[in-house]
């Protein structure tokens, strides 16, 4: 080989070799990166709180429960704050009979851009109301041998407006129709003296026409109002004349004006109703002062509270009647809150109700051996303000569980579980890739070491074959 040649190969043999050597330490670098976030990720497993599950005893508190007459007690030990002294802030349940509202499962719609007022003529309820209806198309024959028998109703116990379905002499049979009984009115009944043994024969009967003096249906009280002193009220189920036998014929009373909806009739406002609103398609209107004595009691029973704790009253309140007379209720701040949407209460009169009450001033008497409760007085107060008497309670203790916020809280700790889990395995892929990509370096390095391991022999081989020509050459000339 040349010395030339030699030269050039032995430069490039080294340039090669910084290339391999500049390689290998970037790779080094890659994987000291690859090493630090390796140790991270380790680092963030070791962190990671495994979840636990709730035990029940965490959900455990002592509860007591007592009655006083007709009322029950229930209360819990969470519920107690000391006062001071030797009383003590009680928040108790209690569980009453009376008059109370119910949370209607429906929300109602509020509408806030209906035509205030109404049209409406004025009934005149001593003329006869005519009502057109379509019986059935049966026609009763005296028969001896009949299965059938109709029993005459006795004139002494009619109802003006009480509509049934009732049978009328009509040619040699007894005609069936719909309307309000009479003296020569006939009832399907039993076989006792006076009865009508007869057969029945299917025949066509006509529309017949029913004549009622002075009643409306219960259905139909939405749409009535009231006169008084110049001004009109939606009317109520106290404007009418009610029978415990007859709950939905509501009698007109003499000496009261009533007004009906009408589209062709005089325009209206009617006093107390809220102009351009309706909640679920009724017109609402602000309570009188009949309806807040009425109804007053069982507002104050559901215990309904605004967010700050306080107590809902009537004045707080909307209120219309349903198609069938029935009393809904809707707070005002719902109405007009922009939602378009509101919660209804309906009255529920003698019911079974519960209400939150707390008395700051209760006095405990505590069972030395176990330190639970054994009995609580609450206080009354006079016209004043001032303790007039305590009521003594009796009550027992029992420790109950808490399973709504158990479940919760078990619920809680699978779905922690499932995060600890996704967390391990995320971190635990990261982890391999990472191993994956470490290990492709490493071979990839151990190549680059072969091949500088191979390019630092040949070098070798050229510097001799360079040392071998120099000293050639100065033999030569030394000759």
């Amino acid at each position: 080989m040349g010395m030339a040649a030699s030269q050039a190969r032995y430069l490039s043999l080294l340039a090669r070799q910084s290339n391999l050597e500049y390689q290998g330490q970037q790779i080094n670098q890659e994987r000291s990166i690859l090493s630090q976030q390796c140790t991270a990720l380790y680092n963030s497993l070791l962190s990671m709180v495994v979840p636990t599950p709730p035990a029940t005893t965490d959900f455990q508190t002592v509860k007591y429960t007592g009655e006083m007459g007709a009322t029950k007690y229930s209360f819990d030990a969470n519920s107690i704050r000391p006062n001071g002294g030797d009383t003590y802030s009680v928040t108790m349940q209690e569980q009453k009979h009376g008059d109370s509202l119910q949370k209607n499962t429906q929300i109602a719609l509020v509408d806030s851009t209906a035509a205030g007022g109404f049209k409406g003529v004025e009934i005149n309820t001593s003329a006869s109301k005519t009502t057109t209806t379509t019986v059935s198309t049966g026609r009763m024959l005296p028969d001896s041998k009949g299965t059938k028998y109709l029993v005459p109703i006795p004139e002494s116990t009619i109802e003006a407006g009480t509509v049934g379905t009732y049978y009328k002499a009509s040619g040699n049979g007894y005609v069936m129709y719909n309307g309000p009984a009479d003296a020569e009115c006939y009832r399907l009944g039993t076989k006792t003296e006076g009865a009508i043994q007869v057969s029945e024969e299917t025949k066509e009967v006509k529309d017949v026409t029913n004549d009622g003096i002075g009643f409306i249906q219960r259905s139909e009280l939405s749409g009535i109002y009231v006169l008084e002193n110049g001004e009109v009220r939606a009317a109520t189920l106290n404007d009418f004349t009610q029978s415990e036998n007859t709950p939905n014929i509501l009698k007109f009373k003499s000496g009261v004006t009533y007004i009906q909806q009408s589209p062709d009739g005089k325009s209206y406002q009617a006093k107390g109703d809220v102009a351009g609103v309706t909640v679920g398609g009724k017109g609402v209107h602000k309570m009188t002062e009949e309806e807040k004595q009425k109804y007053g009691d069982a507002i104050a029973n559901c215990g309904l509270q605004d967010k700050d704790g306080n107590t809902y009253g009537p004045d707080d309140f909307l209120m219309y009647y349903d198609d069938k007379g029935g009393a809904v209720f809707v707070l005002e701040s719902d109405v007009f809150d922009g939602n378009n949407n509101a919660i209804t209460y309906s009255y529920v009169p003698n019911g079974e109700f519960s209400k939150s009450q707390t008395y700051d001033e209760a006095k405990l008497v505590f069972d030395p051996t176990n330190g639970r409760i054994t009995e609580i007085a609450i206080p009354n107060y006079d016209e004043d303000g001032n303790i007039a008497s305590w009521t003594s309670i009796s009550v027992k203790a029992e420790t109950v569980v808490d399973e709504a916020a158990y479940n919760d809280a078990y619920a809680k700790y699978e779905y922690d579980t499932y995060l600890y889990d996704q967390k391990n395995k995320e971190i635990n892929a990261k982890t391999e890739i990472i191993q994956q990509e470490d290990k492709n370096l490493e071979l990839k390095l151990q190549r680059l070491d072969n091949e500088r391991t191979q390019i630092t022999t040949e070098i070798e081989a050229v510097e001799k074959v360079i040392n071998d020509n120099i000293e050639g050459s100065y033999k030569t000339f030394s000759g």
